[in-house]
């Protein structure tokens, strides 16, 4: 699925504060595999996460997606991976507060410019990302009027809502008590199961040990497969 050969990147390059966040960083994801990538904070984790994800580009090395090499694509490219292939999940959930559950779930079906799908289509394919996460019954309310935990779960419902083949999470419980964050755990797993690949960065090693396997990440380099 993912192969990672050499990747570096430098931010403020060339200039006094030049800080070098990834050295030559090298790893692959096997399609279907539920990966978390751990080590404190500074490490290089979120960067290395953004490269995956298309936020961020690599200063060196490759990028190779199902076999494509995906490292020197434009911007309107890694905007289509990102839209199609790719569901993101953040910390801080990311969602609009004044927007229903639904409203939140609809936003990728909406910026959507590959697949012409209709009104009716769209708000079925939202019903059912909120039904994966349980969210059903909160489907018209605010989520400024949800708990953290139901906020998180709107937003693994619009990471999945386009059916992409990898989830990616910046410390998807980082904001959560332990009950909740359980759970939403549980949520990936499934996902995991149904055939996608999950990839999560976390500080807390309870929750690293739902993955598959565990990359742990050190002053910018991998010092474990």
């Amino acid at each position: 699925m993912i192969k990672l050969q050499e990747i570096k990147k430098t931010y403020n390059k060339g200039k006094s504060n030049a800080f070098e966040a990834l050295h030559g960083i090298s790893m692959t994801i096997e399609d279907g595999e539920m990966v978390a990538i751990v080590g404190t904070s500074g490490a290089g984790k979120s960067t290395l996460l953004h490269i995956l994800a298309f936020i961020d580009a690599a200063d060196e090395g490759e990028y190779i997606l199902e076999g494509k090499d995906v490292t020197h694509l434009s911007d309107k490219e890694k905007a289509q991976i990102r839209a199609s292939q790719v569901g993101l999940v953040m910390q801080d959930y990311a969602l609009v507060e004044d927007f229903s559950a639904m409203e939140n779930v609809l936003l990728p079906l909406d910026f959507d410019r590959i697949q012409k799908r209709s009104a009716k289509e769209k708000k079925e394919l939202a019903k059912k990302a909120l039904e994966q996460v349980d969210m059903s019954e909160f489907i018209k309310k605010k989520c400024s009027q949800l708990s953290g935990g139901q906020k998180q779960r709107v937003a693994i419902a619009r990471a999945i809502v386009n059916d992409p083949k990898i989830i990616i999470a910046d410390e998807p419980t980082g904001a959560l008590d332990s009950g909740n964050a359980t759970q939403i755990m549980e949520i990936f797993k499934k996902i995991k199961e149904n055939g996608r690949t999950v990839i999560f960065v976390t500080h807390d090693k309870n929750i690293a040990e739902y993955a598959d396997r565990i990359i742990e990440i050190k002053d910018g380099c991998i010092t474990n497969t």
